[in-house]
């Protein structure tokens, strides 16, 4: 499965001050401590320094950027440009994160508000204790004091920006961290978090109140703003814990009736019409961890992803992942998992991109998986079915198949005809009759030719034109070229 990086570069062009020179080298415009951890070191170019190609003379960055590092005291710094130095909020920052999230990038170990800070002192934070220079500010100065005036006085500023800041990145963590806390410790976790009662608390609801994109969780926005309102005015944790609880079940409930309304809808516009509702749905039961309709809601929107014709690259790639997600939600014995593994063969068996190699051989893993005797026990049709494309496969293998793959092809394509006969499903077993005379053909070995031809008459046979006139047509030159070369008439 393919992973998108957050971390990004850009094309960085200054004039040299040592040769006078147009240059031009990649620079860090987002940079994300766990996904390039050997980038964010001091002393590397392209953090906050760059050097000219021709003289190596070392000129400052003037340009802003995002350093990403989950899980530390201040995991999001924005490294301005000079000229947002005076600007307590500079725009870049809040750009810079929506790039950062529509890339990726989730909030996990990410406790705001972002930091700003001049790009050239972001060596320094990286080899300073920031919460202990934070507490001391003047001593932390007087420290650093052999790096210079001019970095000494930012650095002040930015430990005294960091300080004011407190009460706010608190407050974010406890809010976040009361998502998890299990019912019966609520009581005490408010106790011991007295920052949910506090200004910057209620400051950060109310302005999750006001975002018009969280409408539709008004009633679990106010149940959290009914417990910072109620902490600040001095009620008992226990009475806080209580009511709170209660209108999370509310909030349950609503949620449990807009995901079965989403989920309606989507089945009321079939196909491709369909996908903005199929996509809301998922992303609901996603959000509240309803296994089964999220398995179900991940295949379906799978499948109509790739009704939409020609599927691009895109729709073919999220059509893996999402069939992959489909098939970790539920258990080996589902009957469901013959299908959705069938179907995510097919999907790499149309994948342009990747490994072609790398990519046959996870079809032919799938495959080999379901079609097992538990498989066709539950589900002989489609049994059949991965049986006849596992044949077909083999015949399809990257510089030309041996002898050997194209007779592994026919006994496979022969073990799904067990379960196929003209009066169960003619075009199925019609499609069969094909694919083993396309095999025999192929292989032309002793009869091989002969048998391909019988395959052919077989199935015309039964098929008539109005049932697949296109199936039907193949078969009538198939079996017209095979009587021609093997002399059979």
């Amino acid at each position: 499965m393919m992973t998108m990086m957050v971390s990004r570069m850009i094309p960085y062009s200054w004039e040299c001050a040592g040769c006078r020179s147009n240059q031009e080298v990649p620079v860090w415009r987002i940079l994300h401590a766990g996904e390039r951890p050997d980038a964010v070191v001091p002393d590397v170019l392209g953090l906050a320094v760059v050097a000219c190609p021709a003289c190596g003379a070392v000129a400052l960055i003037e340009a802003p950027m995002l350093l990403v590092r989950p899980g530390d005291y201040l995991p999001l710094l924005v490294a301005v440009a000079g000229s947002e130095l005076a600007d307590p909020s500079p725009s870049s920052g809040p750009q810079l994160l929506r790039e950062a999230e529509a890339a990726g990038l989730r909030g996990d170990g990410l406790i705001g508000p972002m930091v700003p800070l001049p790009r050239p002192l972001v060596p320094l934070v990286l080899t300073r204790d920031v919460a202990s220079d934070a507490a001391d500010p003047e001593r932390a100065c007087q420290e650093i004091r052999s790096t210079g005036q001019l970095l000494s006085d930012w650095y002040r500023t930015f430990l005294y920006n960091v300080r004011a800041g407190e009460p706010e990145r608190r407050a974010v963590r406890a809010l976040r961290e009361l998502l998890e806390v299990p019912r019966d410790d609520l009581p005490d976790f408010l106790e011991s978090h007295p920052e949910l009662g506090s200004e910057p608390a209620i400051a950060i609801v109310t302005s999750e109140l006001a975002d018009p994109t969280a409408q539709e969780d008004v009633t679990f926005l106010q149940a959290r703003m009914q417990l910072v309102k109620g902490l600040e005015a001095g009620q008992s944790a226990r009475q806080v814990a209580a009511e709170y609880l209660a209108a999370l079940d509310q909030f349950a409930r609503e949620l449990d009736e807009r995901l079965t309304r989403l989920v309606t809808q989507a089945q009321r516009i079939p196909g491709p019409e369909g996908i903005p509702q199929a996509r809301e749905a998922l992303r609901l039961a996603s959000e509240l961890g309803v296994a089964e309709a999220e398995a179900e809601l991940s295949a379906e929107l799978a499948f109509r992803l790739l009704s939409v014709l020609p599927p691009d690259d895109h729709a073919i790639e999220e059509a893996i992942k999402l069939y992959e997600r489909a098939l970790s939600l539920i258990p080996e014995a589902d009957r469901r998992r013959s299908a959705w593994v069938g179907n995510l063969a097919a999907v790499y068996h149309r994948r342009s991109i990747g490994d072609p190699a790398q990519n046959w051989e996870t079809m032919l893993r799938l495959l080999d998986s379901v079609c097992t005797p538990a498989e066709r026990e539950a589900d002989p049709r489609r049994w059949a079915i991965n049986q006849t494309n596992y044949g077909l496969l083999l015949s399809e293998r990257l510089g030309g198949p041996s002898v050997e793959d194209l007779s592994r092809g026919i006994e496979r394509i022969r073990a799904g005809l067990e379960e196929r006969s003209p009066q169960r499903n003619v075009m199925d077993w019609a499609y069969s009759q094909l694919n083993l005379g396309l095999l025999h053909q192929h292989r032309a070995a002793d009869s091989d030719l002969q048998e391909a031809e019988r395959c052919y008459r077989q199935a015309l046979r039964f098929l008539r034109p109005a049932d697949q006139p296109q199936l039907w047509a193949t078969l009538q030159n198939n079996r017209s070229y095979s009587a021609s070369v093997s002399g059979v008439m």
